[in-house]
């Protein structure tokens, strides 16, 4: 489902999956990796997405355990990033980072997760 060379783990139905090392275009000045809006990546912090599922620029609650110690790994995470292989809201890659650690890490996620979408409340018509 998802490339050798891509620092995402992908969150599914049936669970979490990881991915290893980097390859991507760093930004000026060492920003690191853009995203596809173009903005640094931030690992932990950085979920890749179906856009025509979840928009770009979406605060979502991921909750899932770290695959290195079992621990509940539940934080906010921004869907920054897409990637052609996740189809529908069922499936997001979040973004570990760089470096051997962040590519141990990735290549252990075979976890299942949860993503809550923060979506704004619709104003009531007046």
């Amino acid at each position: 489902m998802v490339s050798g060379d891509d620092p995402f783990s992908t969150i599914t139905e049936g669970g979490l999956s990881g991915t290893t090392a980097s390859s991507r275009a760093q930004l000026p000045d060492n920003l690191g990796a853009p995203g596809t809006l173009g903005v640094p990546l931030t690992a932990d912090r950085t979920l890749a997405v179906d856009k025509t599922a979840i928009p770009l620029g979406t605060p979502v609650f991921l909750a899932t355990t770290d695959p290195v110690t079992d621990q509940p790994l539940d934080r906010l995470v921004i869907a920054q990033d897409t990637d052609g292989g996740l189809h529908g809201v069922s499936q997001a890659d979040l973004f570990f980072g760089a470096g051997p650690e962040a590519e141990a890490t990735a290549g252990r996620m075979h976890q299942q997760g949860t993503l809550y979408l923060l979506l704004p409340k619709q104003a009531p018509n007046s």
